[in-house]
């Protein structure tokens, strides 16, 4: 796999570990919650394909389903906490003005806090999540945390230019996707110019992208990272891997992404994408 222009690949190291390997640089990469079957309260969320798919962008969803899984519970959609802030933290900087959109009751926030970053606001359209989550991280303990009732498709009460990094896993992936281009145009304006979009999500470049890329949203997408889920188990082919796509806010000109620093298999799934996007651009000014 390709890493902001260096090509990676991730290898068991025992458990509970595993390497990114990333031109002859070793980072591990913790695993403590993936040596042991799910944990009840403290679960890492695995995805039921066979039953019918939930509203997920419907705020009583959530309220009913945080009620069900306690108080106290924290839930981790797709990666672990301590796994997913040491894959994104290259893109960031202690100060750095961070928003995670849809922060449920994961310890993201918390990790990121503890590991120095000193601005992080997350929010959650739940709003039994966000009283929770400001409940369990006090001001008094973590003075850089803020948690703020939010919808992603409306985040208005945010000013333009706002942050440095917007951070999804999985908020993108549970927005219908007719609704992606509205989402992605907010992550947009609040981001500041040449800031980025880190988000982890089950979609394959092939279909990533050609919303990723709408020529709506216009900003580029700079490289992709696939990573191995841990929940799967061998059980399906197709869900082995997620795939964590940096988006940064600049706008991208026809001349963009025929010379990106990206393995040939991400130089190839960016060409189809784009080349989409010009035949569905030339057919809407018809």
């Amino acid at each position: 796999v390709a890493f902001r222009g260096t090509r990676c690949s991730f290898m068991p190291a025992g458990p509970p570990a595993m390497f990114a390997l990333c031109s002859g640089m070793a980072v591990a990469v913790m695993l403590p919650s993936f040596a042991a079957p799910a944990r009840g309260s403290d679960d890492v969320a695995e995805v039921d394909w066979q039953s019918p798919r939930p509203n997920f962008s419907d705020p009583a969803y959530w309220e009913q389903k945080y009620k069900a899984s306690g108080k106290n519970s924290t839930y981790e959609w797709f990666l672990d906490s301590e796994v997913f802030v040491p894959v994104v933290q290259p893109y960031m900087s202690l100060d750095s003005r961070i928003l995670q959109l849809g922060c449920w009751n994961s310890r993201v926030a918390e990790v990121l806090a503890t590991a120095g970053h000193a601005d992080v606001t997350s929010i959650d359209i739940s709003k039994s999540v966000i009283e929770a989550n400001r409940a369990k991280h006090p001001a008094d303990k973590f003075p850089g945390l803020r948690y703020v009732v939010g919808d992603v498709l409306d985040m208005s009460g945010f000013a333009a230019d706002k942050f440095d990094v917007v951070l999804d896993k999985g908020t993108w992936d549970a927005i219908p996707k007719q609704r992606s281009r509205v989402m992605l145009q907010e992550v947009r304006r609040v981001l500041r110019p040449g800031g980025v979009y880190l988000v982890v999500s089950f979609s394959k470049p092939g279909n990533a992208l050609d919303f990723l890329l709408d020529w709506r949203v216009g900003w580029k997408v700079e490289n992709i990272l696939s990573v191995p889920n841990p929940t799967n188990g061998g059980r399906s082919e197709s869900l082995r891997f997620f795939y964590f796509y940096i988006c940064r806010n600049e706008d991208r000109d026809e001349s963009w992404g025929s010379d990106l620093r990206v393995s040939d298999d991400v130089q190839d799934a960016i060409k189809e994408a784009l080349d989409y996007q010009l035949a569905d651009r030339s057919l809407s000014a018809r």
